[in-house]
């Protein structure tokens, strides 16, 4: 996949210009063999008011962006001998990205306690994990019994191994989410405690990967995606309320 042209199409979604002929000329994100590139660089800067405005730039490197992207195809299905990911796949993590960036850093009183970004930290690694399991686990009995989550788990370490991600970068990535999700959870819209009635309707939808798993057996997975489901609707719409205030700039790699 030539990168910078899937990372075009979601720059001009932002406003910003298109990228032309500097799209057909740039390198791919990971190296022909799929492996990470040997040395990493910048691959997105933006910034938002609600992060300090164009005098505090954030960036995006390709290392971690690719990471993001491995994890939105596993969680969307793509099946994991698959190519790693496509355009689609780049949009929706730098949409997440940004979006969790800008949750983590809005201003709150009382601040969360460590314990409480611990917990949703922890919870978000779990969620992550069934997501991907639910998708990649073909068979029922396996994700009923947590065989799959296992499965979820070394997906994700593979991915990162892929992409040269370390436990560091992992660790930044879950406590960001964690505080993304704790703003949302707080201050904007409670993503509550589903009650047991809402799985029952949940699994009988037939929207899960658990249709065909016992209820008993598939209740803590089925809470899993209730959550993740509203979490991502809820940064969904909080982006697109945030995105016309949202300035990206691909940068691209050096020609020398």
């Amino acid at each position: 996949m030539r990168w910078p042209l899937a990372l075009s199409v979601f720059l001009m979604t932002l406003g910003a210009a298109p990228i032309t002929s500097a799209v057909e000329t740039a390198g791919d994100l990971t190296t022909p063999a799929g492996g990470p590139l040997p040395i990493d660089r910048t691959a997105v800067r933006w910034h938002a008011p609600a992060t300090g405005g164009v005098m505090q730039p954030q960036f995006v490197s390709a290392r971690m962006l690719a990471f993001l992207a491995r994890l939105e195809a596993l969680i969307g299905g793509t099946p994991s001998g698959a190519p790693a990911y496509d355009s689609k796949h780049v949009r929706l993590a730098l949409q997440r990205h940004i979006t969790e960036v800008i949750l983590a850093n809005l201003p709150v009183d009382p601040e969360p306690k460590p314990k409480e970004i611990a917990d949703y930290a922890e919870e978000a690694r779990h969620v992550i994990e069934r997501q991907i399991a639910g998708k990649q686990t073909t068979d029922a009995k396996r994700r009923s019994e947590g065989k799959g989550t296992r499965n979820g788990r070394r997906l994700v370490a593979a991915a990162a191994v892929a992409e040269g991600i370390d436990a560091e970068d992992l660790d930044a990535l879950l406590l960001r989410r964690a505080r993304a999700s704790w703003y949302l959870d707080k201050m904007v819209a409670p993503m509550l405690e589903p009650s047991t009635a809402d799985l029952i309707a949940v699994q009988r939808s037939g929207q899960t990967p658990y249709t065909k798993v016992s209820f008993a057996k598939a209740r803590s997975q089925l809470h899993d995606w209730f959550l993740a489901t509203r979490l991502a609707i809820a940064l969904d719409r909080y982006y697109r309320n945030v995105r016309s205030t949202v300035r990206v700039k691909l940068i691209m790699p050096s020609t020398r």
